[in-house]
């Protein structure tokens, strides 16, 4: 009888011995440690033999199979993603909105590649954004809504916020982002977060006190750092684990050496509802990001990759399986989903909330009755985008955690990266964050 089982496409092997391997699966992000030569055995006998008498190789069988090492030869787990993906982005059921109330700020970060300017969102577009709303629930197009908070910074709108999340919450299957610096939250504001639907805050930390405080700053130079924890130790108080902070701190060469010292401030705080996103700071051609001066290089920034995370789990915020490569839900960013866009304060609209300010691939303008008007020739470089059109892509290893990169890059329109995708450096990467899920579990099972 012919064999049923073939091997996946997605099993990535990494070497970490003459004699081990780790087989990694990033599409069911399983992962195994296992003798090179049982590897090349099993795999063998299992894409060879349908009937396997020997009790215990047929539940190292069923383990392969369950783990997702090998399918059914039947089964393409190709289009099986992209059907996924065509579910999630075509389907006019769900909303992705990011909203950005006003292009204010009452900081003045050093590196920001914002322009600041007191633009604030009129009555006439507030009731815009309520009748885009009202008008897909009447038509009954709309069952899950995701919005986002974006600036500026939206705490400056507060009255804004609460007003149209009352309209969200309509919504049956409603959540709410807030990307702010965490530094205007008001005792009555953060009460009323978890009726405004709000699951999420994001927020930006850059090192301890003393380095926070020299990168982001309040207008009129006034220290930040202490307020900002003092509102993540409120909302934890108020909201328990309901409400999720994920912290994002900017490098340059000043600031690398001061992340333990935040870590150890926000464990004071709490461990189970905060994650930890670090990038490096870029030079920007707006705002005070212009003049970033020290800034680290690629290398320098992965070098230090590993330490950050050895530290996160070391301070309890991550376990060390947890950096494994993550396989996305079918999806890359919501600017991939048909109704994936942002709305700025003035109503015009947008696929990306990163193009806002400066202002640049604008798609359409959102009218008085709710409707969208698209700018067709701009609308179409995104809906016909697809990158299941790209070969590389289609016959990339790790593709279920990538799902084709950011759109805006990848069509040409990101004015700070015009790169393609580097396929080798990306598969490298993965392998590399592999090894250092399995010695880091090895080193903290072991203390």
């Amino acid at each position: 009888m012919e064999n049923k089982y073939k091997l996946s496409i997605y099993n990535l092997i990494v070497e970490i011995s003459d004699t081990e391997i780790l087989l990694f699966n990033t599409h069911s992000s399983s992962l195994i440690k296992i003798n090179i030569s049982d590897y090349q055995y099993y795999v063998n006998l299992f894409t060879e033999c349908n009937e396997i008498e020997n009790q215990k190789l047929n539940e190292i069988k069923k383990t392969f199979i369950n783990l997702g090492f090998i399918v059914e030869k039947d089964f393409d787990e190709l289009t099986y993603i992209k059907i996924r993906n065509r579910q999630w982005r075509h389907t006019p059921l769900l909303h992705s909105i990011a909203i950005i109330p006003n292009l204010d700020c009452n900081f003045n970060c050093k590196y920001c590649f914002e322009t600041i300017s007191h633009s604030y969102m009129s009555e006439k577009v507030v009731k815009s954004i309520e009748a885009y709303i009202n008008k897909n629930l009447k038509e009954k197009n709309i069952e899950s809504l995701a919005v986002s908070w974006y600036g500026g910074e939206p705490l400056l709108s507060k009255n804004v916020m609460e007003r149209l999340s009352r309209t969200f919450s309509l919504v049956e299957n409603f959540r709410a982002t807030i990307f702010t610096n965490g530094y205007d939250f008001t005792d009555a504001f953060i009460r009323k977060l978890k009726i405004m639907g709000v699951k999420l805050i994001v927020i930006t930390l850059d090192g301890n006190k003393d380095a926070h405080n020299k990168y982001r700053y309040l207008k009129n130079g006034k220290e930040t750092y202490d307020k900002i924890l003092a509102n993540i130790s409120k909302i934890c108080q108020i909201h328990n684990d309901e409400i999720k902070f994920n912290i994002r701190t900017n490098f340059d060469k000043n600031n690398i050496g001061f992340y333990e010292s935040m870590l150890e401030d926000i464990e004071k705080i709490h461990t189970k509802n905060i994650s930890f996103v670090f990038a490096k700071i870029l030079k920007s051609i707006s705002g005070n990001g212009a003049n970033a001066t020290n800034l680290l290089s690629e290398k320098d920034f992965y070098s230090i990759d590993y330490k950050i995370k050895e530290l996160l789990i070391k301070h309890n915020f991550k376990k060390p399986l947890n950096i494994l490569p993550h396989k996305l839900d079918y999806f890359n960013c919501y600017v991939g989903a048909d109704n994936g866009f942002a709305i700025n304060y003035d109503g015009s609209v947008y696929k990306c909330f990163g193009d806002v300010n400066p202002p640049q691939n604008q798609v359409g303008a959102l009218l008085e009755n709710g409707e969208i008007q698209y700018f067709p020739k701009e609308i179409m470089k995104w809906y016909g985008y697809d990158f299941f059109d790209n070969a590389k892509c289609r016959n990339c290893v790790i593709l279920p955690t990538c799902m084709g990169g950011c759109a805006k890059t990848r069509i040409g329109l990101d004015i700070y990266n015009n790169s393609k995708c580097n396929q080798g450096k990306m598969i490298n990467n993965a392998k590399e964050q592999i090894k250092q899920a399995y010695f880091l579990q090895e080193k903290y099972n072991n203390e």
